[in-house]
């Protein structure tokens, strides 16, 4: 299963465009969704743009994504262990 993150538009040209992923930036094809533009929010499958998100859902999608994930290493919480730091 594939599962991916919204991710935001920062650079489009004739070949297609560059999409922020959490921090990551990654090209994609347009040809599925030819007039994007820079800043939108957008689904990425298998290096294709398949859809453009409104702000809201890709923020709540993001979120619900990472609460998913359970802590990360960027969270300081993620290093300590079940019953605090002193564990």
């Amino acid at each position: 299963m594939c599962v991916t993150m919204p991710g935001q538009i920062v650079a489009v040209d004739a070949q297609g465009a560059m999409v922020d992923l959490e921090g990551r930036r990654r090209r994609a094809s347009t040809v599925l969704v030819p007039d994007i533009a820079v800043g939108e929010w957008v689904l990425v499958a298998m290096g294709t743009i398949i859809e453009r998100l409104p702000a809201e859902l890709a923020g709540e999608m993001r979120r619900l994504v990472q609460e998913a994930s359970g802590p990360t290493e960027r969270d300081p919480s993620a290093r300590a262990g079940p019953r605090g730091p002193e564990a």
